[in-house]
């Protein structure tokens, strides 16, 4: 028996641009990449071998080099993967995740005579890695697959709003909370979210308790109330602002971001601006008045 060629998927890959589609006024924005071919990319990365036996490579070339793995890695979780290209040799099976398609249009040879690009989309389940490629056939041809673009898309964030309380922070102030309140639009329900997942401006997660469900600002939309410790809030602020302007200035404005993801995986986040103030210590309050 011949020795079979490891197979490969042979990728054209993409530039990083981020593209927001709506599909509706009510719909959330579709946020995706698109990988186009001869890119280097630093989240990106190809084997010219079977896993463990070749060197990892960017980018991808637009020739029939032959790949074993494509692999990459996101920022945030992709559901939604898209492949546009053709299949080299018949037959030409592609798998993305875990999922196998077989390919059915080829730019090299085809016994039916199909020749051309397709569209092959995968459903995944959520990840930050995603990884392609196809599969080993006993013929001793290219099975690769040439892929002219590649479409990730990645879970939307939910445009939640958020109000902070209190609006005016005494950085001096002995309080102990921070209270956050969370809305989310129509078709969320705010007691999907997960606390443990809340965090402050990406660093400071939000108490476990106390928690509570109700309707702050009266509107008749459910909003979910979290508290974050005051002392964690005013030291990550003293460490990220302009000291010399807030000592000169007294106060100044800020804006502090909420995150968070449902119970499902579903990502939120939203925005609050508030007022910071730092008041002069009595003696040199006293300093100055002499």
């Amino acid at each position: 028996m011949k020795k079979v060629a490891p197979i490969v998927a042979v990728i054209t890959l993409i530039s990083l641009t981020s593209i927001m589609l709506c599909n509706s006024i009510n719909a959330n924005p579709e946020e995706y990449t698109i990988y186009y071919q001869n890119v280097a990319y630093p989240n990106l990365k190809s084997c010219h071998a079977t896993p463990g036996n070749g060197v990892w490579t960017t980018p991808i070339k637009d020739s029939f080099c032959e790949i074993g793995v494509l692999e990459i890695t996101e920022t945030r979780e992709v559901y939604r993967v898209e492949f546009y290209g053709s299949g080299c040799v018949y037959p030409v099976t592609l798998t993305c995740n875990g999922i196998s398609k077989e390919v059915h249009y080829y730019h090299d040879y085809d016994p039916y005579g199909r020749y051309g690009n397709e569209l092959i989309i995968f459903e995944i389940t959520p990840s930050k890695i995603i990884t392609a490629y196809t599969g080993c056939h006993d013929m001793p041809y290219n099975h690769g697959f040439r892929i002219e673009w590649i479409k990730v898309y990645y879970i939307p964030k939910i445009p939640a709003t958020i109000n902070i309380d209190p609006d005016t922070l005494n950085l001096r102030s002995k309080g102990k909370w921070i209270t956050v309140y969370v809305e989310f639009p129509e078709d969320y329900n705010v007691s999907d979210i997960d606390v443990s997942s809340i965090l402050l401006n990406g660093s400071i997660p939000a108490e476990s308790k106390p928690v509570a469900i109700g309707d702050y600002d009266s509107d008749g939309i459910p909003d979910l109330m979290v508290k974050f410790k005051r002392a964690q809030v005013i030291s990550y602020i003293l460490a990220n602002v302009n000291l010399t302007e807030l000592y000169e200035e007294r106060f100044m404005t800020i804006t502090l971001t909420i995150t968070g993801k449902l119970k499902d995986g579903t990502s939120f986040q939203g925005s609050d601006i508030i007022r910071i103030v730092m008041p002069m210590l009595r003696k040199l309050y006293k300093i100055f008045i002499i």
